[in-house]
């Protein structure tokens, strides 16, 4: 299945976070796909991805953040 999941990333007061790692983690807890922010805090992922629940994991310098649980995105 096709793909097509953005977003951008913002510090609590408001300024966009360049160079986190953002990955796209399956249900099994493997990763799917891999990419970074870029100077406006912007995210993609595009490409195949099998139909799964998945978190998105957020790593920012020693910050590691989930969207997860109840906020799971189904694709």
């Amino acid at each position: 299945m096709a793909i097509n999941f953005a977003g951008f990333l913002y510090s609590d007061n408001g300024t966009a976070i360049n160079g986190a790692a953002i990955t796209l983690v399956d249900s099994s807890g493997s990763t799917e796909d891999t990419t970074t922010t870029n100077s406006d805090g912007y995210w993609a992922f595009t490409g195949e991805a099998d139909e799964d629940i998945y978190d998105i994991k957020i790593v920012a310098g020693s910050q590691t953040r989930y969207i997860k649980g109840l906020d799971k995105i189904s694709l």
